[in-house]
């Protein structure tokens, strides 16, 4: 059931580029790797005398979160007998680099906001201070290992709906994240000038 949640969750959210699927030799396992941009960038289909028409020119305002590719990988063991899918691991990402010095005090704050939904990483090369890669990681996986793992409880326990709307809010509060980071480091607005919407 998790698995199909997901993928569901997943095709809702964003806008699927691409998918490559693993499967090992040996067993059952399977990785599943997904490219995907943010939701605001999915194309808007035109629609003329119930006949698709082409698609409509994308908002410059959204343009800027192309720069934050996002990727999702989800490794799963097949049961042949059952037809089912065991999660294993589900890791929901995005990356951008930028120059985040005179801002860095934003960044954790920002941080510091979204804790529930987002782990964020700053990488930055030694020598070179204008530029970072910033790394923001859904925090899906630890929703998903405390309620299912640790505790070794059956995923039957919760309903199907009530595990969707938990696992869209934090495919959401990642979308919005990466939104004000958008909206902070490339457009250069201050945390007061956001949408209180995308704020948790």
């Amino acid at each position: 059931m998790i698995y199909d949640v997901i993928i569901k969750l997943l095709k809702k959210n964003f806008y699927i580029l691409g998918k490559e699927r693993f499967k090992s030799t040996l067993n059952n396992r399977i990785l599943e790797r997904y490219t995907a941009k943010h939701p605001l960038l999915t194309p808007e289909l035109i629609v003329v005398n119930d006949q698709p028409y082409g698609f409509r020119r994308q908002s410059r305002s959204n343009k800027s979160l192309e720069r934050f590719p996002i990727y999702c990988e989800i490794e799963y063991f097949y049961h042949d007998e059952e037809d089912m899918q065991f999660l294993e691991s589900i890791d929901l990402y995005s990356e951008i680099k930028i120059s985040v010095q005179n801002k860095l005090n934003t960044l954790k704050t920002l941080a510091k906001k979204f804790e529930e939904f987002v782990l964020v990483e700053r990488i930055k090369r030694v020598g070179v201070d204008d530029e970072s890669a910033i790394l923001i990681y859904s925090k899906i996986s630890q929703y998903l290992l405390e309620q299912f793992y640790d505790d070794e409880v059956d995923e039957d326990f919760i309903d199907e709906e009530t595990l969707e709307a938990e696992l869209a809010r934090y495919l959401i509060g990642f979308s919005n994240f990466i939104k004000v980071t958008d909206e902070i480091f490339i457009k250069g607005k201050k945390i007061d000038q956001l949408d209180p919407d995308l704020l948790p």
